[in-house]
């Protein structure tokens, strides 16, 4: 069963401040862009490139990423979320975010995969994913697809 604080921090999004990530968001989509991607079930691939632990290293570092999770382990993928598709991901132990790298079609959005509002007549709203923003999330979500992503987990 959720938590207060749970349901507070699920879909939060937050502006990463810290004023070099913006560059190297930049630098790591383009790299990201023509890195091997593979398959990664149904409608979303994984980044699978060699390079991509050495890529990253400048953006993990400064996105301050053993701050956040403490003493706790995370792990962490590049996800290309691709169309037509509605990626949904689910977790469970803790918090995850998502960063989004690189949108390379139309408006990729987030919402709750099951909202018990739905049911009543009201539908989730949407969430825009725009680089430069982390979501937060502690439950099920759907993704629209057209971008790469940063999916950060607490294992």
């Amino acid at each position: 069963m959720s938590t207060a604080s749970e349901d507070d921090t699920h879909l939060l999004q937050e502006k990463l401040t810290n004023p070099i990530i913006q560059p190297l968001l930049e630098e790591f989509g383009a790299w990201v862009k023509d890195a091997n991607f593979g398959p990664g079930g149904g409608d979303i691939e994984i980044c699978r490139d060699d390079g991509l632990n050495k890529a990253f290293e400048p953006l993990r570092d400064s996105l301050g990423l053993f701050r956040k999770f403490g003493k706790c382990p995370f792990g962490w993928t590049v996800l290309r979320i691709i169309e037509p598709f509605q990626a949904g991901f689910k977790h469970e132990n803790g918090v995850a975010c998502i960063i989004p790298i690189r949108i390379w079609g139309g408006n990729p959005a987030v919402r709750g995969a099951v909202d018990p509002q739905i049911a009543r007549g009201t539908i989730s709203p949407h969430k825009l994913l725009i680089p430069g923003w982390i979501t937060h999330m502690t439950k099920a979500v759907k993704i629209t697809p057209g971008l790469d992503c940063l999916f950060l987990v607490q294992l």
